[in-house]
């Protein structure tokens, strides 16, 4: 949409959060859409974590955010502002069961975007076990997929675990996935599922999203006093 009506949805939206006693500081865009417009309208009003972010993602309609390059790692916005607030762009978990994730990311894409797609080549790999793409979505993923991520996130050198669920898909609604109590059961079941497995694993803490981006701002900001001072002790 235009940036004007865009700045004017976001405005309009934080002022009622502010209306009711809520000061939010994470972000997640409306499917998954985040762009400089959003950046600008974040950082002004200090926002501390976009999430809008879907690793090796794309969508074919116009105007549709492409995250087909995008890895899982955190990074960071600043502020042209004489403050230099910083925001923390942290992806969502959306990987393949592989290493390197970006030459798998390839391998897909080439298949999805070829005649090769008539082949069932990706439906081939996973049934091989030889990769398969793994989305931390309880509306979307089999639970036991992510549970194979729980249980391998650590192998894999994940920094963190990052889900998502549209609150619309908690109750029998409008929601495409949760049209039927059965739906909704299968969603709640994964979670309960999902959440038992992290809580039995003393590696895993639980976190919020700006707590996650408080983090690596700081480990960030870390990293660049080190960098300086062994540029002034080489200097």
């Amino acid at each position: 949409m235009p940036a004007n009506q865009a700045l004017e949805k976001l405005n309009r939206t934080y002022e009622l959060h502010l209306q009711r006693g809520f000061r939010p500081i994470s972000y997640r865009g409306g499917r998954y859409s985040s762009g400089e417009v959003t950046h600008g309208f974040l950082l002004d009003h200090r926002f501390v974590v976009d999430s809008s972010v879907c690793p090796f993602a794309t969508w074919p309609d116009e105007g549709a955010p492409n995250y087909y390059q995008h890895s899982l790692r955190p990074t960071v916005i600043a502020s042209n502002a004489a403050d230099g607030h910083q925001l923390c762009r942290i992806p969502l978990t959306r990987l393949f069961t592989r290493r390197p994730f970006q030459f798998w990311n390839s391998v897909h894409h080439i298949i999805e975007t070829s005649p090769l797609s008539k082949l069932r080549l990706i439906g081939i790999m996973e049934r091989i076990n030889l990769v398969r793409r793994i989305w931390l979505n309880f509306e979307t993923e089999s639970t036991e997929a992510m549970l194979w991520v729980v249980r391998h996130a650590h192998r894999l050198n994940l920094p963190y675990l990052c889900f998502t669920v549209h609150s619309s898909s908690l109750s029998v609604g409008p929601s495409p996935y949760a049209r039927t109590a059965e739906q909704v059961d299968r969603i709640l079941n994964g979670v309960e599922r999902v959440l038992a497995e992290l809580a039995a694993d003393p590696r895993f803490q639980p976190a919020t999203l700006a707590e996650i981006g408080t983090h690596f701002l700081d480990q960030n900001e870390n990293q660049q006093h080190t960098n300086n001072n062994l540029d002034a002790s080489t200097t």
